[in-house]
């Protein structure tokens, strides 16, 4: 993979925009992420609301309550600090291959 990348860093792909590929990747999984978990969050307490289950039958703004949008809040800014350590180990290490040695190999 790393031979791919050098190759299209000397045909033209410079380094910001390999960064900006890279981030918009991890963007959107973290995105994905964010979404299927609001939907089994939001799921399961509409569920407990239809069941009558007294200790979390709380029904708040699109079906979550204060604590699960903290609990949400944490996932994102989870999510965007793993993306960002992921990202620049893999720009870090594609740097320290030397364009020619990588692309010989």
């Amino acid at each position: 993979m790393l031979k791919d990348f050098t190759i299209n860093l000397l045909v033209g792909l410079s380094y910001s925009k390999l960064r900006k590929i890279f981030y918009s990747y991890f963007g959107i999984l973290s995105f994905i992420n964010f979404i299927v978990i609001f939907i089994i969050t939001a799921f399961n307490r509409y569920g407990c609301w239809l069941r009558k289950d007294s200790t979390f039958a709380t029904y708040g703004l699109f079906g979550l309550i204060g604590m699960d949008w903290l609990s949400l809040l944490v996932v994102v800014l989870s999510d965007i600090i793993i993306g960002i350590i992921i990202v620049e180990n893999m720009l870090r290490r594609i740097k320290k291959v030397p364009i020619s040695l990588g692309v010989l190999q």
